[in-house]
């Protein structure tokens, strides 16, 4: 959690309105926020006048860990959760940004094992699914992820 290194909210927001307003960047987005803070963003820089987040980047890949675990390469909020999907879903102008979507390289690499948490039934069958795609598409198991993700 972020104590004492990190910059006001309000701070941060104002920094990347500038580099929006300069035509350094397009849009801005974040990383491993809380809803609720990402909101809190938004409205700042819609009371300012200025641009706010339009993207989330969080984990997100097609296997979910066990109930009450989450993947040791998230952060605190850095998972893709229902909250964060209700949230995109009722803020059209926001987007999913998915990070470490592969599990980096471990659906295709047999020496890259999955990590414990996702060791239950549910990706057993979701791995099975993906093996029956990829068979009956002529592909692998990479590619009908990022399919999976970006709604094909």
């Amino acid at each position: 959690m972020c104590r004492s290194r990190c910059p006001p909210l309000d701070e941060t927001v104002v920094a990347f309105d500038e580099l929006v307003s300069a035509g350094t960047v397009g849009r801005i987005g974040c990383s491993n926020y809380p809803v609720w803070q990402i909101e809190r963003a938004r409205q700042f820089a819609r009371s300012h006048g200025g641009a706010g987040f339009t993207a989330v980047q969080q984990h997100h890949t097609y296997p979910q860990p066990r109930p009450a675990t989450r993947p040791t390469v998230v952060h605190r909020f850095g998972a893709v959760t229902d909250e964060v999907l209700h949230y995109l879903e009722h803020h059209p102008d926001m987007a999913l940004w998915a990070y470490t979507p592969l599990l980096s390289g471990r659906y295709t690499r047999a020496d890259k094992p999955l990590p414990a948490e996702y060791d239950h039934p549910g990706t057993a069958r979701r791995l099975a699914a993906l093996d029956k795609i990829a068979a009956e598409t002529g592909t692998n198991r990479n590619r009908v992820v990022l399919a999976w993700l970006t709604g094909w």
